[in-house]
């Protein structure tokens, strides 16, 4: 193989950024962001103890949890003698030492069942007091509410949290203990209550649970006080399911250990985002992150967009009943003219979230990539069967996006489909429509005549490719801007261009439906230092008059959009510069907060921005697609029975190995040895 001149500047820069990234070091995690996840409970709180808080959802059940040890009448804070922590598969542990005591903690929830377990490995050199305070909460996600709460001490060792009606419950504690004071009804939101064990000189092992349900209380007490001491058999639980999910679905050893962490942090990521909600189902949400006083932990709550582009990666990964599951969850919501639901709190059980407030349907994108995800979920698993089960259902989407073309040009129009890109900020202009919509629409057209094709319905068949080509001649005549070689970002009502040049070209090109000679050129611009950052890249040319790193729709940098960047630029001749955004995308999900991924960064310096989600979902779903698809090439179609490998492979790599690669109704395993020259 032989490599072009001009290529061994860039092929040494990102050795030299391979390097930085990847060599040895030593990070301070003690005031990282963690959390700890299951499908219907979750905990989160910074190492350091500076937060903490427990959702049983859709409950947020207590803040502030807090730590201290009484010895000889003093006390002391667990976390000013905080030793050592470990993130874990299915836990997060932390070590304490005393001079007269030393204190293991484990942090986790059940897998799939409403529960959430603190529990204490304590060796006592005297006697001592272990002292828990707490702000008590039992406040359903926003923006749901209810009043009249209350608490109460059980005799039984544990607190009861409740509400007037007498509908709603949490439980904390179960281990022999007593409370200290009393909390006023009217003090119950900013009060705090406080739990106290007394404990002899020798070991001890104190698990503390906690648990929040609807229903009769009775019947969900006697299930609290079941369970409290099975903590040893649901910590296990845990333990068996995400080392079987590990060991049934995608492999990858690459020779850099901080790569193979990574990948695996992404893919746990995702599988995290699965919650049971009792009232609602379960489907994808999109992040997590600290409610702290608020009621709003991050991106918690589902989200049809967010869920459909980490659903690519539930492919590229493997998991083919994940992904049905979340079509089958979106459809559950379909709106009757036919549109896929934008978002949905966890808290709508207890609210008209539908009738009430206007966030649900907020987005036109949402329905474009549902009918993108359809024809790709087909081509990679071969189940044609779920096609003709909710056929009605893609007859009224495709009837959606022919009302939100009214012009019948193959693109949607903002004022009919929803929003795009931008949400607000000076790029929210009032528009027809913008290129994100833009090649979303070429995509979905492109998908329904597929669809339709395997349907036998050829009039249908025959609407979305003349719209098809109708769009993609709309494309090059709306947005192609000769001046700046790029496509703008929007066009007004009178097809006039906002000639903005943002990130957004790059959705179009990691759907492959910008031509090949328009997209070469395009790609360079991605490239450039006016969009990429080495950590990944801007929303928005650094050279814009609105340009602000610090602003979420003006500049910030998106690791999700950097993955579609990352992608577009393998498809496009470039993977070179390719490479070194997934680089960038796998070094996030390993700093600042330890296999989280943040939601944003500053588009001028490597740290995520205050207003960040610690935890983004899809900022670990491309990752993982920019790998498959993108450094290995990987793309399919089970009905035809085609499997094509396009890999570029750094060549710094001695080796690679792929294990579990699914399609249809088998997998592919792959491995790549560098000798030489070969």
């Amino acid at each position: 193989m032989k490599i072009k001149k001009r290529y061994i500047p860039i092929i040494l820069f990102i050795f030299l950024l391979y390097q930085s990234l990847f060599a040895i070091n030593f990070k301070n995690y003690s005031n990282s962001f963690f959390g700890v996840y299951g499908k219907r409970a979750c905990v989160m709180g910074k190492v350091d103890g500076s937060a903490f808080e427990i959702w049983v959802y859709p409950y947020k059940v207590l803040h502030n949890l807090k730590y201290k040890v009484i010895v000889n009448g003093i006390e002391e804070d667990l976390f000013s003698k905080l030793y050592s922590f470990r993130f874990s598969l299915s836990s997060f542990k932390r070590d304490y030492v005393g001079e007269n005591w030393k204190i293991s903690e484990r942090i986790y929830p059940a897998y799939d069942k409403p529960y959430v377990f603190i529990v204490f490995y304590i060796t006592a050199l005297k006697d001592i007091t272990l002292k828990l305070t707490f702000n008590p909460d039992l406040s359903p996600m926003w923006p749901a509410s209810i009043g009249g709460k209350f608490s109460y001490w059980d005799k039984k060792g544990f607190y009861v949290l409740s509400e007037a009606k007498w509908r709603n419950f949490a439980f904390f504690g179960g281990f022999s203990g007593k409370k200290l004071g009393n909390l006023p009804a009217h003090k119950f939101t900013g009060g705090k209550l406080r739990y106290q064990i007394e404990l002899k000189k020798g070991y001890h092992e104190i698990p503390i649970t906690v648990k929040a349900e609807k229903g009769r209380f009775k019947k969900i007490k006697e299930n609290f006080i079941r369970i409290k001491d099975k903590y040893t058999y649901y910590l296990k639980e845990r333990r068996g399911i995400l080392n079987s999910f590990l060991k049934n679905h995608l492999r990858i050893e690459t020779p850099v250990p901080n790569i193979n962490e990574a990948l695996k942090c992404a893919m746990l990521n995702i599988n995290s985002a699965f919650v049971n909600n009792p009232e609602l189902g379960e489907g994808l949400i999109a992040g997590y992150g600290l409610s702290g006083e608020s009621e709003r932990p991050g991106f918690a709550w589902y989200f049809g967009g967010d869920g459909l582009i980490n659903s690519f990666a539930l492919l590229n990964y493997g998991d083919f009943k994940g992904a049905k599951r979340e079509i089958e969850f979106l459809l559950k919501y379909q709106r009757k003219d036919g549109k896929i639901m934008h978002e949905l709190s966890q808290g709508a059980g207890f609210i008209n979230w539908f009738e009430d407030f206007g966030y649900a349907y907020f987005h036109g994108d949402t329905s474009l990539y549902f009918a993108i995800f359809i024809d790709f979920y087909i081509k990679r698993t071969g189940d044609i069967d779920l096609i003709y089960r909710y056929k009605s259902n893609i007859n009224k989407l495709f009837k959606w996006m022919l009302k939100c073309d009214s012009d019948r040009d193959g693109i949607v129009e903002i004022k009919l489909a929803g929003a795009g890109a931008s949400e607000t900020g000076p790029l929210k202009q009032k528009m027809k429509t913008d290129i994100y919509l833009a090649t979303l629409s070429i995509k979905s057209w492109e998908a329904m005549s597929n669809i339709y094709t395997i349907l036998k319905e050829k009039k249908r068949a025959r609407i979305a490719e003349q719209r098809l080509a109708n769009s993609e001649k709309a494309l090059e005549k709306l947005f192609w801007n000769k001046e700046n070689e790029y496509f703008s970002y929007a066009v007004r009502d009178d097809n006039s261009q906002i000639k903005e040049i943002t990130v957004w070209p790059a959705i179009g090109m990691r759907f492959g439906v910008i031509d090949k000679i328009k997209g070469n050129i395009a790609q360079k611009k991605i490239a450039s230092p006016e969009i990429s950052s080495d950590w990944g890249t801007r929303f928005l040319s650094s050279k814009s008059k609105y340009y602000d790193p610090s602003s979420y729709n003006n500049g910030a940098v998106w690791p999700f959009l950097t993955g579609f960047s990352s992608l577009a630029l393998y498809n496009y001749n470039n993977p070179y510069h390719a490479f070194s955004l997934l680089l960038a995308n796998l070094k996030i999900i390993m700093d600042y907060d330890y296999g989280s991924p943040a939601e944003l960064l500053s588009g001028d310096i490597y740290r995520p921005l205050d207003q960040s989600v610690s935890n983004q979902i899809w900022s670990s779903g491309n990752t993982i697609s920019a790998f498959v698809e993108g450094l290995l090439g990987f793309k399919t179609d089970a009905l035809e029975k085609v499997i094509c490998l396009k890999p570029s492979i750094p060549l710094i790599w001695k080796y690679l190995n792929v294990d579990n690669l699914k399609i249809g109704k088998g997998e592919i395993n792959i491995e790549f040895k560098h000798e030489k020259n070969q």
